[in-house]
């Protein structure tokens, strides 16, 4: 065999092509002066051996950068940042408005609210499912000193004599509305044309306790009683002697008619009793503790209770009209009264129910609600969402995630993701805030966020959206 070690020879010009890897594994890098090496000819060539020179971009992968790189995820930045938005948004009362990655909403008009369902926007700047009553035209709660009406139409209060509030006994809160039986009165709504009911439903309704020691002759005033001088038309409620018993006894006296429902149930002493009159349509009833007790069919051409002019009209309490110009302080009553509230186009009762067991709001709930935004038109496609919520509760204490919900959507809401927010503190005075995490929605342009409500009831669980931000 040929030995080819002892082989000496010149092999300039000679082809070798033929030689093996192993043939040339001593060959001098030196030797190596002009050419260019096949990619596959470096594959494996060690990083040491690159020791001046620049590679290009496109010659270092994502991955050989990232794994020398400690993640960062600036959720919390933004939401810190969009918390600040908020707080500006505030303070200047802004409307709502955009950055070019967010947007901002306190609230302060509809510009941005889309679609509502059963909730809406409060003047207070707010959202919620709980919205004033407006068919509640008095409400005297009997906490405040001078009675004052809370409903929206906040009619005047007038006190006659020793008349006021009591702390002896009261149904809720605390006081009750009381006069002692001795020339007093009180009333509310001069010249309101809220006391004249013309054609439609109304409902009276309050709670009155007969003390112990209760003395009267003839019919004793319990309960709200309308005037309008110089007319008969007009409702009250009495406690009405009857076989040497006192019974709810409520009437009307309209423009043709006159109505007048007794009870059946004789009124013991010092016990609270929720009464309740009412117009659905052609019937009138009264109620006790949420009984029926009476009821009649009117004639519907009796049209206009207390009659078409609202001047000189005004609801009473403990009293009834002596004459064309004045109230009768003779046959009213030393008893206590609390919720006093008159309803005006709606019978808020057509059977017999269960009355509140706590006082009364001027407010309506919906037990659920959903608001949505506008669309928010991003610049690029987007699939990631975050946000801030400001929120309060009102009544009770919402469990987010359960009472209040939110969802985002980057496609116009083909496609929503909720996003549960975690609770992060105090905003401000009695507004809390919440961060909704960062969520991963369908690709698109179209930027919204979805609130949705559940468990919502009045006087026991209330809860406020006074703000939300998205980050995207």
């Amino acid at each position: 065999m040929t030995d080819y070690k002892a082989i000496k020879y010149n092999v300039s010009g000679a082809d070798l092509t033929g030689l093996t890897a192993g043939q040339i594994p001593n060959l001098a890098a030196s030797k190596i002066t002009s050419g260019e090496l096949a990619n596959a000819r470096v594959a494996d060539l060690p990083t040491s051996k690159v020791t001046s020179g620049t590679f290009a971009d496109a010659r270092i992968s994502s991955g050989s950068v990232t794994q020398h790189v400690t993640a960062f995820d600036d959720t919390d930045l933004r939401s810190d940042i969009m918390t600040l938005a908020l707080k500006e948004a505030i303070t200047e009362n802004r409307v709502a408005y955009n950055l070019p990655n967010a947007m901002i909403e306190q609230f302060q008009d509809d510009s941005k609210i889309g679609t509502e369902t059963d909730g809406d926007r409060n003047s207070s700047e707010y959202w919620a499912t709980v919205a004033n009553d407006s068919q509640t035209v008095f409400l005297m709660h009997g906490d405040d000193t001078s009675l004052i009406d809370s409903s929206d139409s906040g009619h005047t209060t007038t006190l006659v004599g020793s008349a006021g509030r009591s702390s002896s006994l009261s149904k809720f809160g605390g006081y009750s509305a009381w006069a002692d039986g001795n020339d007093d009165v009180i009333y509310w709504g001069a010249n309101s044309s809220d006391f004249s009911f013309g054609t439609g439903d109304w409902t009276l309704d309050w709670w009155f306790y007969v003390p112990n020691g209760f003395e009267a002759s003839g019919d004793t005033y319990i309960g709200p009683s309308s005037i309008q001088w110089g007319t008969s038309n007009g409702f009250r409620c009495n406690a009405s002697p009857v076989d040497g018993n006192y019974r709810l006894s409520c009437s009307t006296e309209y423009d043709t008619g006159y109505v007048l429902l007794t009870g059946t149930t004789n009124l013991s002493l010092g016990q609270w009793y929720h009464g309740a009159f009412v117009r659905n349509g052609t019937t009138q009833s009264i109620y006790l503790n949420g009984t029926s007790e009476d009821s009649e069919t009117i004639d519907a051409g009796a049209v206009h209770l207390q009659g078409n002019d609202h001047a000189n009209r005004v609801v009473t309490l403990f009293a009834r009209q002596n004459s064309a110009t004045s109230l009768s302080f003779d046959q009213f009553s030393n008893v206590y009264a609390d919720e006093v509230r008159i309803s005006k186009g709606i019978a808020r009762w057509t059977s017999n129910f269960t009355p509140e067991t706590s006082a009364y709001s001027n407010a309506t709930a919906n037990a659920t609600g959903t608001l949505i935004s506008t669309a928010q038109t991003a610049n690029a496609a987007q699939t990631k969402v975050s946000g801030v919520i400001l929120y309060k509760n009102e009544e009770g204490t919402a469990t987010l995630g359960t009472d209040l919900k939110i969802y985002f959507t980057c496609d116009g809401g083909s496609n929503w993701t909720e996003s549960t927010p975690t609770a992060a503190g105090t905003f401000s005075s009695g507004i809390l805030m919440a961060k909704c995490p960062e969520v991963t929605c369908t690709s698109g342009t179209d930027i919204r966020y979805k609130a949705v409500w559940a468990n919502q009831l009045s006087g026991s669980k209330e809860t406020q959206l006074h703000g939300i931000g998205m980050n995207y």
